[in-house]
Formats: structure tokens, sequence, C-alpha cells
């Protein structure tokens, strides 16, 4: 159990040893040959996998709609780097075929099947368990793909010459903030409450700009916590005391 042992930084990314380090954006380029080391992964899949997934599915079974929510569906490119990135990054855990007219992704480690057809547009998800066990069915590929990874999930926009904004964002994982908040705000909007954001990223437009120029995939490991309890959704909405903890840095 999560309880059990609180050390979930499975690839070391902050060791106690070195101290603890300053606030920073802590940008960093993943090398093309990523797949040589873990921690240049896009997704860590570790032995918390289950109860990330867990958590995942007891907020959708709470109401969907609070942890999901989107402006725009994700394209298909999204759709298909994200089937990539899991066939390359863990091909023990996943499989694709093809099928007369679709595409049939095999999810081993959740025990389900998503059905995309030629688009990637979502045409079934099968399981051998009962959909209401995992909180309903989904609404799109994006929402299927979510809950077959750990982490949370966000499309940030970034138009030409106008507002950038959060496209569909998919958020069990909540710290203080929320997927109805969030959705279709800036990134100086939802960041606004950070402390020291503006000494930290005086001008976003510029450091997103950058990011989707470089040739690069851009990874963040800027944010340490210390918690004593395990509870994964810290939504808004739920009172800290509910969350049986002592401290929380």
């Amino acid at each position: 159990m999560l309880e059990e042992c609180f050390d979930t930084d499975v690839l070391d990314y902050f060791p106690i040893r070195d101290g603890l380090k300053a606030s920073s954006i802590g940008l960093r380029k993943l090398p093309k040959d990523k797949l040589k080391d873990p921690r240049n992964f896009i997704f860590q899949i570790d032995e918390f996998f289950a109860h990330y997934r867990k958590n995942k599915i007891e907020c959708r079974k709470e109401k969907l709609c609070k942890y999901y929510q989107v402006v725009a569906p994700a394209p298909q490119e999204l759709i298909q780097f994200f089937l990539d990135t899991l066939l390359d990054e863990y091909p023990q855990s996943f499989k694709l075929t093809r099928l007369e007219k679709n595409w049939q992704f095999e999810c081993l480690l959740s025990k389900e099947t998503l059905v995309f057809d030629e688009k990637l547009n979502l045409l079934e998800a099968q399981s051998k368990y009962e959909r209401d066990e995992v909180g309903g069915p989904y609404v799109d590929a994006w929402d299927a793909l979510s809950m077959q990874v750990s982490e949370d999930l966000v499309l940030q926009k970034v138009p030409g010459n106008e507002r950038d904004f959060t496209q569909v964002i998919h958020l069990c994982h909540a710290n203080g903030w929320s997927a109805e908040g969030a959705v279709g705000q800036s990134f100086d909007k939802i960041h606004e409450d950070v402390p020291g954001i503006n000494k930290l990223i005086p001008d976003s437009r510029k450091i997103l700009s950058a990011i989707l120029r470089s040739e690069h995939t851009m990874e963040r490991v800027g944010a340490l916590q210390y918690r004593t309890s395990g509870e994964l959704n810290r939504h808004p909405q739920i009172s800290r005391a509910d969350l049986n903890q002592d401290f929380d840095l």
C-alpha cells in the first residue's frame, strides 16, 4: 500500500541526499535516445500504477465532469502521439493491432481493450470489468487513454496571436486546483496564486512559444512535496481536515 511506503520517487528525480533545492521552472530537454533511460520517458509507469488508477476510477465514479473538462477534443495528431509513445516506452504493457477497418489497442495493465476508427475516434472500450466498476463509459479517446497512465494530463493551446488556453484537462490527482476551474484558462490565470510565479516565469508566452518551437521534448521537473497522507485527490472542494494529514509541504 502507498500509505506504507511514502517514497514514490521511484526514478530518484529528487534524491534527498542532495538537500532541498530552491524552486525553479526546471525545464529539461529530453534526449532523442530517451528509451535508454526510463527517466527520459514521457510517461512513468511503475509499481504504484494501480494506486494512481484506483484514484482516477474513484474520481470518475464521484462525478466525471468534475475531473475531466474539454473545450475542444484533442486532435488526431495528439491521440496518435499518445499511442505511439506508450508503444515505444512500454511495449510489454501495450499492443496495437490492425483490424479490418479499425485499430485495437490492448492495455495489459488495466486489462482494457480500446477500439479506434481510422481517425482514432474511440469506438468501444472492452474490459473484463463492468463499466460501472471503472466509473462509467469513456467520453472520448483522450479520456480512455488518460486512464491507462499514472499522470494527469493537460493540453494547453497556444494560438498565434491570441491568448493561450487550456483545451483539455484530465485532472484526478488535483492539488488545490480543479479541471472545472482551469479549463479554458490561460497559463498565467491558472498559476496566479503560485508563490513567486512572476519571478519564476516573468513572461509565460515567451516560454510557451520557446517550448513549442524546440526540436526537443521538454520536461518540467521543478516541484517536490512531502505528505503524511497517500491521498492523491486534493480537489479544492475537499477540506484539508478530510485529508487526514499533519503537514503538507
